[in-house]
């Protein structure tokens, strides 16, 4: 589908900045200038396609950016990461519906993996509770299904699917 940059600007801007960015740090003293480049994401999600012409905003965030983006497997949603309200949530974005997701979870920490050639989505979150314990979660979003805790999560982090999708750790 295209090349996914949180906050918005033109392509050109960006292979300009990079550039930029790369050729001052060729040089290794340190000048100081500790700013954020003026790329740095923000609360937008943008979509480019890869003939670098087409741009679409597919998601903007009331609070919060994203710190993580990662393709579902149907190629048209995003699995979008961000902090909002000191709580890491998990939304489902349309790439080809702007503005159309939902929250799949939220927690701290949160990780996920998508099962091998379908939608099913295991994830392991922490609850808000006082005393919550991990809990691993799994469910079809794209199908339009829900999340469900299905057991304690234990002491491991991201869910991980035996590539045939057959088994889980």
């Amino acid at each position: 589908p295209g090349v996914v940059l949180a906050e918005g600007l033109d392509v050109d801007e960006l292979l300009e900045a990079l550039a930029e960015a790369e050729e001052e740090g060729e040089d290794d003293e340190d000048d100081g200038d500790d700013e954020l480049p003026r790329f740095w994401p923000g609360a937008k999600v943008y979509v480019i396609h890869a003939d670098g012409v087409q741009v679409s905003q597919a998601f903007e965030f009331d609070d919060g950016s994203p710190t993580h983006l990662e393709w579902a497997p149907d190629d048209r949603h995003l699995a979008v990461l961000h902090q909002e309200e000191g709580r890491l949530q998990l939304d489902l974005v349309d790439t080809t519906r702007p503005g159309d997701g939902w929250r799949i979870l939220e927690g701290a920490p949160l990780f996920w993996a998508w099962q091998p050639g379908t939608g099913r989505l295991a994830a392991r979150v922490l609850g808000r509770s006082e005393g919550a314990r991990p809990q691993l979660h799994l469910g079809d979003p794209l199908a339009g299904e829900s999340m469900q805790a299905v057991a304690e999560a234990g002491a491991f982090y991201a869910p991980c699917w035996h590539p045939s999708g057959s088994t889980l750790l």
